[in-house]
């Protein structure tokens, strides 16, 4: 075994340490005379890597390996290749550059020093903060004393230095943007005192700038030393309070709701979803408010019976859910701290903000378009620019239903797609521009997804100076000017038949995802992801300065690239359905390729199977694909069950490893499977408008078809599983062909009628509205091509199905709707049919629950082994 930086003994998990001195005695465990089967009891020694950090210089990276039941950090040395493992770590981050790792478990936070593995441990802390410099650090501290008492206690000092200082009771805290300043606010008794820290003198000294009996919350900084808070006043009221300069003015400046907004009375918002922050020149300070209004007296059929009516805009349980919010919304307001004025922004009809990084231009827009209340098609809703310089407001466009608009990172510039082209609004000039009409540009989105509205592949952002927009066609990426006067293709992916995609890595804000963009510098580069549609195989590219470089590429997966902020170093993971996933280190300045770390490293001790993609046609001539999963002891003398899993497009699920697993949410595990003696296939469906069930019925015994040609199946003894869509695709396949011996339909529709009319209560709103503009691939309602609905509804051929069928639900799915596999529980009931139906309890559309998770997958190994494999009926499968 290689040699460790770090001693052995800090390893506290005894099972890591069994592991790693297991493998490295057992080197010949990897001969394939000595392999053996995997059964449900190896699984656990499976683990995921995920949560990549590299270090700024790229010479250490943390990981982390995800067991069933525990977690265990890895710090790795990407130059010398030692490792250290960390159990039951999280939060880690590199300091000072590559000088230090810091990480807190459940006994506190711990440093690590990087080049003299010295070790410094701060018990009781229970989280940390960097200042932006990388200079300070502040550590929250929970204490509890001998009479059981607990003090909260806040540390900030230098993360390199010996000298800090201790406040108690701290309840928040900030630094700012330079790092040189920390805001925070303690309780004393019942008040509360905002306070300052000065960090670069060294001495931390400490500045009280207000005492207050109401709560002080929600920090932000501006620049210059600019503050602002809010102070709660009261049940959903505040009061925005802004310091000039904490240091040198800090005089307080209040706004309250003493004066009215639009003549009335309102009040200052804090949630989640409200924001409070400057201006990026300080000058205008932006927070949330909301009309007070006069409450009514209930009406007596919000106690006692719901009223339902078909002219209201909002059917009744969206009423009730969100009709306080249409009422009466949140809205953004700009205070223009220098004249000391206050611009509202928005409208009832269009109150949701959204604004660039300038916040010169703020634009509205409302979300009846994003949630089909009433209507199946939605509602159209104005768009409006705000110039929050002159105060005026210009109406832009009515945003369609599910229209996408994205705000450049600026702010100027507003980019949406209407009727197959992408348009630019300009706030300056006020001027819509049609970028993509005269151009050799496929906009539509070319795979069939979705039916009715016409979708795009999307926009990832702009160029650093903002003379251009990025979009994507189907293979391609293209930068258009926002007049539509200069285009570029940047990739040539539709000639060398690959999709060249823009790795995002700036963290965008939450709260105004997905109407936001990136900005991307083309002359420092940018990554790219690399996939080969015909054999899916991956890589990754860099694009800079208009020069298309492709750094590396595989036959199986590549992803999780990250790249260092200092140096040319990256790292990546690679995997293949045979191969766990490795991570590697990427130099583009010597292009070599170093292995990290191998997970999984077992795997090579147990029996696999491998995949292959397999192609067929449909009758018109269209070529599709799937992912053929092999079984582990696979031997081409004999013949082999296969289970075909279907949900859209599953064949990119041929490079992928996969862990044997019970704890999986609700769906089927191919390792389970493959370790077990079955064939597994995922075919590709693709859609023609109204036709969900027929398209999917020629798409999966098209591809069960070329399967067979192979000689390798056992014809009699395939099986069928599918969930939600799948589930419904499950259902209608076996009402029209006796090809699968055994079905499992999981959350599946059986009965279109019944699920039209009914409700997608977790949604509040009707279910009618996913067959027009949704996955059930309708372009007509109900009531324009009735037939056509009962031709595709499964249940309208119950009395066809030959095949043994197990559903299987969770009864709060209103997803899709529970009592759908209770209908077809009644009818197969009814007609004798052989059936058994599964309700787990208080489980939804997914399965969370570790324990439903492996009884459900036990119970799937039990279904298929009796009716693909010949084994005995398990207890609970026979007649009671």
């Amino acid at each position: 075994m290689e040699k460790n930086a770090f001693k052995l003994s800090w390893i506290s998990n005894h099972w890591v340490v069994f592991f790693i001195c297991f493998y490295a005695a057992c080197p010949l465990w990897g001969q394939a005379d000595m392999k053996r089967d995997v059964t449900p009891s190896d699984y656990g020694l499976w683990h995921t890597m995920m949560n990549f950090h590299l270090s700024d210089g790229g010479n250490w990276a943390a990981f982390h390996l995800s067991y069933d039941t525990t977690d265990t950090l890895v710090l790795q040395n990407t130059v010398n290749l030692t490792k250290k493992y960390i159990p039951n770590a999280f939060k880690e981050t590199f300091l000072g550059g590559e000088k230090y790792f810091v990480y807190l478990d459940k006994n506190g936070l711990t440093k690590l020093g990087l080049n003299d593995c010295k070790r410094e441990h701060f018990p009781a802390v229970v989280d940390y903060t960097i200042s932006g410099n990388q200079i300070y650090w502040a550590l929250q501290k929970r204490e509890v004393n001998t009479k059981g008492e607990i003090s909260q206690i806040l540390e900030v000092g230098e993360f390199d230095g010996k000298t800090s200082i201790l406040i108690e009771n701290v309840e928040e805290y900030e630094f700012n943007k330079a790092g040189d300043l920390l805001a925070f606010v303690q309780k004393k008794d019942s008040h509360y005192i905002l306070g300052v820290i000065g960090l670069d003198s060294g001495t931390y000294q400490t500045k009280h700038l207000k005492r207050s009996e109401f709560p002080i919350t929600k920090f932000v900084w501006g620049i210059a030393n600019n503050l602002s808070f809010l102070e709660a006043i009261g049940p959903q009221n505040n009061t925005v309070n802004w310091i000039e300069d904490v240091l040198n003015k800090p005089q307080l400046h209040t706004y309250n709701n003493h004066n009215k907004i639009n003549g009335k009375d309102f009040q200052i918002i804090n949630t989640v979803g409200t924001t409070l922050h400057f201006s990026d020149n300080g000058e205008k300070l932006f927070f949330h408010f909301q009309h007070k209004e006069e409450k009514s007296n209930q009406k007596i059929e919000d106690t006692i019976v719901q009223v339902w009516n078909t002219k209201d805009t909002l059917i009744y349980p969206s009423r009730m859910a969100y009709g306080d919010y249409y009422k009466n919304p949140k809205m953004l307001a700009v205070w223009k701290l220098q004249n000391n004025t206050l611009l509202p922004l928005g409208t009832k009809k269009s109150p949701n903000a959204v604004w660039g990084n300038k916040d010169k231009y703020i634009y509205t827009y409302g979300q009846f378009d994003d949630r089909a209340p009433g209507a199946d098609d939605g509602i159209a809703t104005p768009v409006y620019v705000y110039d929050t310089d002159t105060g005026k407001s210009y109406f832009v466009l009515n945003r369609k239903y599910k229209m996408p608009i994205k705000v450049s990172p600026s702010g100027r510039y507003l980019s949406y797609f209407k009727d197959g082209d992408w348009w630019i609004f300009d706030a300056v000039t006020h001027h819509h521009s049609n970028i993509t009409s005269e151009l050799n540009f496929y906009a539509v989105n070319e795979e069939k997804e979705r039916s009715g509205i016409k979708t795009t592949y999307g926009s990832p952002g702009w160029n650093k100076d903002e003379t251009g927009i990025l979009l994507y066609d189907k293979n391609d990426i293209w930068l258009l000017a926002p007049d539509g006067t200069k285009s570029q293709k940047l990739t040539n992916g539709r000639k060398e038949n690959k999709t060249y995609r823009i790795i995002e890595t700036e963290r965008l804000n939450p709260r105004l995802v997905p109407y936001i963009t990136n900005s991307f510098d083309l002359l420092k580069g940018i990554s790219l992801t690399v996939h080969k549609a015909t054999d899916h195989s991956t890589g990754f590219a860099l694009l800079k300065k208009n020069k298309l470089s492709i750094l590396m590429e595989s036959k199986g997966y590549l992803s999780n690239l990250k790249g260092a902020k200092k140096g040319e170093n990256f790292i990546y993971t690679e995997e293949d359905y045979n191969q766990p996933p490795v991570l590697k280190k990427y130099s583009s300045k010597t292009k070599k390729i170093t292995e990290i770390f191998q997970s999984n490293p077992q795997h090579n001790n147990f029996k696999w199977g491998q995949s292959e993609l397999v192609n067929y046609r449909l009758e018109d001539g269209t070529e599709l694909k799937g992912a053929l999963f092999y079984p582990s002891d696979f031997d081409n003398s004999r013949k082999y069950p296969m289970i075909v899993n279907i949900y859209q497009k599953l064949s990119s699920k041929v490079n992928r490893y996969q862990n044997p697993t019970l704890l999986t949410g609700f769906d089927l595990n191919i390792s389970n499977f493959t370790t077990n003696g079955y064939f597994v296939f995922c075919p590709d469906i693709i859609y023609e408008i109204n036709e969900p069930g027929p398209s999917a019925l020629r798409c999966v015994t098209a591809g069960v078809g070329a399967v067979l040609k192979k000689g390798l199946i056992d014809r009699k003894h395939i099986g069928l599983f599918g969930h939600s869509l799948g589930g419904y695709e499950t259902s209608y396949i076996i009402s029209e062909t006796d090809l699968f011996a055994t079905a499992v339909s999981g959350a599946g529709t059986h009965d279109l009628i019944s699920f039209y009319f009914s409700m997608a209560w977790l949604w509040q709103v009707p279910q009618s509205h996913r067959f027009i503009n949704d996955i059930m691939f309708f372009g007509n309602t109900f009531f324009e091509i009735p037939k056509i609905y009962e031709k595709n509804s499964p249940i309208n051929f119950v009395e066809d199905i030959n095949t043994p069928l197990l559903t299987i639900t969770g009864n709060k799915d209103t997803n899709v709707n529970w009592e759908q596999s209770v209908e077809m529980f009644n009818a197969l009931r009814l007609l004798g049919k052989e059936h058994i139906m599964l309700i787990y309890e208080n489980e939804g559309h997914e399965f969370f629950d570790p324990f439903v998770q492996k009884d459900y997958n036990h119970r799937l190994m039990d279904w298929y082994g009796h009716y693909l494999r010949g084994g005995a009926k398990k207890g609970w499968m026979k007649k009671k």
